[in-house]
């Protein structure tokens, strides 16, 4: 019984300990010459700019602003919605500057193709310029259960994938 009462009282003070511990660590004093880190992460650039530069491993690349008028804005995460049409929807997210290109019309082919070209129109770069940038092309389970759960890339691309057929 002694054994089994020391042990849970060191148990105890060793759980107050930590927890003082995590509490100090938490909330210490920066000195006044020194801030506090701070997490940064890419932001769009104001809706009168033109362009907006995003960095990738092969350089940066120039692209039209999509946040000049996009579909949505998603204020939790600063990304938006640019493109919105019955076969697809994309999506700019500038903490990561990836691109998301969603198909949502079960005729996946026509509807990639269509999206394809509508991104490479709406950045106003290159097929090349494109295959730099971090895009993700998905199809929902709702529209294609047998292609769903995969990022195909864009079709030109090397890393891009075929769609299943049907």
């Amino acid at each position: 019984m002694k054994k089994t009462f020391y042990f849970l009282i060191i148990i105890f003070i060793i759980g107050i300990a930590s927890t003082a511990y995590l509490f100090l660590t938490r909330h210490r004093k920066y000195p006044q010459n020194q801030t506090k880190p701070v997490a940064t992460q890419p932001k769009m650039p104001s809706s009168d700019s033109g362009k907006i530069t995003i960095k990738t491993e092969k350089g940066d690349v120039s692209v039209n602003n999509i946040e000049k008028d996009p579909v949505q804005k998603i204020a939790f995460d600063d990304s938006v919605v640019f493109r919105k049409t019955d076969d697809y929807e994309m999506s700019y997210y500038p903490t990561d500057q990836g691109f998301i290109i969603t198909l949502q019309n079960s005729d996946l082919t026509n509807a990639r193709t269509a999206a394809e070209k509508d991104f490479i129109d709406a950045l106003g770069i290159s097929q090349e310029q494109s295959c730099f940038l971090k895009v993700t092309l998905n199809v929902p389970f709702d529209v294609s259960q047998a292609a769903s759960g995969r990022n195909y890339g864009l079709s030109f691309c090397s890393n891009g994938k075929p769609l299943p057929k049907k």
